[in-house]
């Protein structure tokens, strides 16, 4: 795992969130391609279904409220174990998406990172403030802006490697080592079902 990424359970639960806010979730019609399994096999959309129509969805088990739950932790988590760094979570996964290519148009970011046009936008203005960050305009298009990774940002994230690697561990631990790389597969499917698809 490449451990610039706030991948694997983190980054995934953290687009979820964003999922979550952007369309109302019908329990009764989420049938994503991949079944989602707990540890004993079973089928817990089904489950998920059945306790709603019996009434008994309470705020603990719902999906919705669990998974802003697990957001918060991992916000909480980072922004514990990045201490001294000055960058959100929301900030580092623009500098990620910005290490993995350089020259990314803002829409590039939008497209990888799942975050809203808003949002992108202002951590990107802020990162450039910050030294993270440089922008120039494009050949093709004197509009349009290439946003590169600078010398500071790359050492923010090759700071950030082993930090990363703490919270990923963090996160997961609770669980036995099969239900967490099962866990995340499970995130990725409920994120591959819900997200709209990129052109």
């Amino acid at each position: 795992m490449d451990m610039r990424c706030l991948g694997g359970a983190a980054r995934t639960v953290n687009r979820l969130c964003r999922l979550g806010q952007a369309r109302a979730w019908n329990l009764g019609h989420f049938s994503p391609s991949t079944e989602l399994q707990d540890g004993a096999g079973c089928n817990l959309s089904v489950h998920i279904r059945h306790i709603a129509r019996k009434g008994m969805l309470t705020v603990n088990f719902s999906t919705l409220h669990l998974l802003h739950r697990v957001h918060q932790c991992a916000g909480e988590l980072f922004q514990t174990h990045m201490n001294g760094l000055d960058v959100t979570t929301t900030q580092y996964t623009v500098l990620v998406a910005a290490a993995e290519r350089e020259g990314l148009s803002q829409q590039d970011i939008i497209n990888a990172t799942g975050i809203d046009r808003s949002t992108v936008s202002q951590v990107v203005q802020l990162l450039i403030r910050k030294g993270l960050l440089k922008r120039r305009r494009t050949r093709h298009d004197a509009r349009a802006y290439a946003i590169t990774l600078t010398e500071a940002g790359q050492k923010v994230l090759e700071a950030s490697e082993p930090i990363v690697g703490r919270i990923e561990q963090a996160l997961v631990e609770a669980l036995p080592a099969t239900r967490a790389k099962l866990f995340v597969s499970n995130l990725k499917a409920i994120v591959a079902a819900l997200e709209p698809a990129k052109t």
